[in-house]
């Protein structure tokens, strides 16, 4: 009997275990008692037994009661199947489900948030956060391949990296950490500033060995980070005497500790002990505010400049700017996962903005040319979309580095045209003047004229409203896309070239 019983069990398809986990599920959600946890194993207990089994088992023991009697059988039935019946392990039954695996995606059973899917030429492990976040591409194998355990370890290993990621609020999409879980470890600020250079410009890397030799050399950089506050790194590295020390190179200490450490708290692959070493205030700012705002012109003559120069994407990245008003940077090196279409806002965590977390809103206009820009890069020929809205010419799955290139060209043919047609000294002063970074300056001014409280303006440049704006003012996302709407309106009533550009970026058929 034993025997059968053991070959029964050890015949169990994987959906029988998954059906029993499914039952021990629900019996631990339902809270039961000791009480009622023993008559539940009771009640199962007689019915897995025979009328003649439990004739005998009642008269081998007539003093037995109910609760007596199952114990003894669950103890038959369970023990043996957990100690002596082999079951196949997570890693087996991974690997045995991806050599098999054919048909439409699927979520891997077990591993939340990871699922695999096949083409002609491969099988791909993809994860994503939500059902409406975008894939991100994992590994790859062709389908030819032969998965061992080793290949089920690594995927178990990269979600439990995942999910830790996920419950800590961190971010998650990096290839390094989640197949190798490997770290880097910052020390001393000589570690910082080798960090920093590793994806530094050239030009870049020459104004940061500089403040590196002169401030942070021998001894001074071989200091452990851990151990300086915003007290002793003033005295040691802010303030000290040093011979070739030039004016702007306290501005430039700072402005190069703060970057370098932002930078490495928001690396998963880098792990930094660092206290806050910067007071605000410490840094002195020049005073712009007696300088000239850009004017909408301007930027109407630059985007409609680069269109006829065929830079499509930096057309997108102005107008991205124009119209979600995040930073620069945010803007160029933004991600698809950070943009939320249906609800029209762009979400910036906190390790990259200077205000904490925030969501920029943006007018249903913007929301169009993004669905007409992520058909067009599905389109493409590609298994998966890219991470970025501006993906690199030459390198998959890397951020566009041109656009600032591209932007001097075009500022540069402006100026070549506004000579050539007499401009005067004041106009080519404007193109002169304008960059990316001064568009928030436009929208600034655009969004009070259509109606926006200050701390609804302040909102829209995703910075804090003081506590009177919190406290009486209309600063839900649905309220700042609807005056990013009315800011649109009013562009497109003072340039119908744009309204015509955004068309073209939006339905190609009509340009």
């Amino acid at each position: 009997m034993d025997a059968e019983r053991k070959s029964g069990l050890m015949d169990f398809e994987f959906s029988d275990i998954q059906k029993i986990r499914a039952v021990k599920k629900l019996v631990f959600s339902l809270s039961f008692t000791q009480e009622e946890l023993d008559q539940l194993v009771a009640e199962l207990a007689i019915l897995a037994v025979t009328p003649a089994q439990f004739s005998e088992r009642v008269l081998t023991k007539p003093e037995s009661n109910v609760v007596d009697i199952a114990s003894r059988q669950h103890s038959y039935l369970v023990t043996d199947t957990v100690s002596d019946v082999p079951q196949k392990t997570r890693t087996e039954v991974l690997k045995e489900f991806l050599q098999s695996f054919s048909g439409k995606p699927k979520v891997l059973d077990g591993y939340r948030g990871m699922s695999v899917t096949i083409s002609r030429k491969e099988k791909t492990i993809q994860l994503r956060d939500s059902n409406k976040s975008q894939y991100f591409r994992l590994i790859s194998y062709p389908i030819s391949h032969q998965f061992t355990n080793d290949d089920a370890d690594l995927l178990i290993a990269a979600h439990s990296r995942f999910m830790q990621r996920r419950e800590a609020g961190m971010p998650w999409r990096e290839l390094g950490y989640l197949l190798n879980g490997s770290y880097r470890q910052i020390v001393t600020f000589k570690d910082l500033f080798e960090y920093y250079k590793e994806s530094a410009s050239s030009k870049r890397i020459v104004a940061i060995n500089r403040i590196q030799q002169r401030y942070f050399n021998e001894q001074w950089g071989v200091k452990k980070i851990a151990l300086y506050s915003a007290g002793n790194f003033k005295v040691d590295y802010l303030d000290r005497t040093v011979p070739t020390r030039q004016p702007s190179d306290r501005n430039e200490v700072i402005k190069i500790i703060n970057a370098a450490i932002s930078k490495a708290k928001a690396d998963m692959k880098v792990k930094i002990d660092v206290q806050q070493l910067v007071r605000k205030g410490e840094r002195s700012r020049a005073d712009n505010t007696d300088k000239v705002p850009p004017k909408l012109s301007t930027l109407a003559a630059f985007l409609k400049e680069s269109y006829d120069m065929g830079e499509k994407q930096l057309v997108l990245s102005l107008i991205t700017q124009l119209m979600v008003s995040t930073r620069k940077t945010r803007t160029n090196f933004l991600q698809w996962h950070r943009v939320n279409i249906d609800e029209c806002y762009v979400e910036v965590p906190s390790h990259e903005s200077k205000t904490k977390f925030v969501r920029y809103p943006f007018p249903a206009r913007f929301r169009d040319i993004v669905l007409s820009l992520q058909s067009t890069q599905l389109s493409a020929g590609k298994d998966s979309q890219p991470n970025w809205l501006f993906e690199s010419k030459t390198h998959a799955n890397r951020p566009a580095r041109t656009l600032d290139k591209e932007f001097n060209q075009v500022r540069a043919n402006l100026l070549n045209k506004a000579k050539a047609t007499g401009a005067s000294e004041k106009e080519l002063n404007a193109i002169r003047a304008f960059t990316q970074y001064r568009i928030r300056d436009i929208v600034q001014k655009l969004v009070l004229k259509v109606g926006a409280t200050l701390s609804q303006k302040e909102k829209c440049l995703g910075r804090q409203p003081d506590d009177v704006g919190y406290a009486y003012d209309e600063l839900s996302i649905e309220a700042l896309c609807e005056l990013k709407d009315k800011m649109i309106e009013h562009i497109e009533a003072e340039h119908p070239e744009l309204k015509a550009l955004f068309q073209c970026l939006i339905d190609k058929r009509i340009c």
